[in-house]
């Protein structure tokens, strides 16, 4: 008979060998429920939705790990401000993203070698993009705050 500290072990031992290894599938391999699983690895945050998907948050109620029953998962990683900067798949695909001291999104880079950056005036307007394909805008601002003027990598110009 195997005790609960036991088991506990052998689940930790699977999860450092394998970091990748599916909660579902380790209730698999030790026949328990997934909230049995959950609670035996000091697990609270999490919900399970109708389709027995799972979700894990931390202190802050950001989710930080998604786990869908069919097999893939997504994890999460946050900003001190609550901003997501990372995001995984299962599949091997993730991004990552970051944020000027206001907020703003500023740049955001993707595993295909994909990526868009943005620039802001003092004001929080936006006034350029660009990303890894060459295309570009750029806007400007009256002192009110309304935009003037754009253009864009495809030569159209626009005057307010």
């Amino acid at each position: 008979m195997t005790t609960t500290k036991t088991m506990k072990e052998q689940i930790l031992k699977y999860i450092k060998l394998s970091p990748n290894m599916l909660y579902y599938d380790l209730v698999k391999i030790f026949g328990l429920s997934i909230e049995d699983l959950l609670e035996l690895l000091d697990i609270n945050n999490y919900k399970i939705d109708k389709f027995n998907n799972l979700r894990f948050y931390d202190n802050s109620g950001n989710r930080i790990y998604k786990e869908y029953s069919i097999g893939s998962w997504y994890k999460y990683e946050y900003d001190n401000n609550g901003n997501v900067i990372k995001e995984e798949h299962s599949n091997g695909f993730w991004y990552k993203l970051k944020y000027d001291d206001n907020g703003n999104e500023i740049y955001y880079e993707q595993s295909n070698g994909f990526w868009k950056k943005w620039e802001y005036d003092i004001n929080g307007k936006q006034i350029y993009f660009e990303n890894s394909d060459g295309e570009w805008t750029k806007w400007e601002y009256d002192k009110y705050g309304n935009e003037i003027y754009s253009e864009d990598s495809n030569g159209n110009k626009k005057t307010y």
